[in-house]
């Protein structure tokens, strides 16, 4: 989810049931959110941080138990790695605002932020 408060926008990761946990889907939005952010000329600086009680625990463990395939795998993996350049091209500092876990995909997201 992307907001803007004045001119900082803020993007959070919205799977707090599972901890903020990385499946396509969150992958897919966070890429989705990166790009507004980048788009959105009024904010000055980003903030990343997870809803609820996790920044991120890393891989939906839950989702990963169920079998994918090695196509699947290949794709998430792939938007991993767009992730990390979206946020490096970004144009702009992103902060991580961490609060809980931050754990194996989630650290990576901390990580390639500027500061957090």
């Amino acid at each position: 989810m992307y907001h803007r408060q004045k001119d900082v926008g803020i993007i959070t990761l919205n799977r707090p049931h599972c901890l903020n946990a990385i499946n396509l889907d969150l992958l897919k939005g966070f890429m989705k959110q990166l790009d507004r952010a980048k788009q959105d000329t009024k904010a000055r600086v980003i903030i990343l941080t997870g809803e609820g009680k996790a920044f991120c625990a890393g891989e939906d463990l839950k989702e990963m138990a169920s079998g994918k395939s090695m196509e699947q795998w290949i794709d998430e993996a792939q938007r991993l790695q767009d992730v990390q350049r979206m946020t490096m091209k970004l144009g702009k500092p992103i902060i991580a605002a961490i609060s809980g876990y931050a754990l194996g995909g989630g650290c990576e997201f901390a990580m390639g932020c500027d500061c957090f």
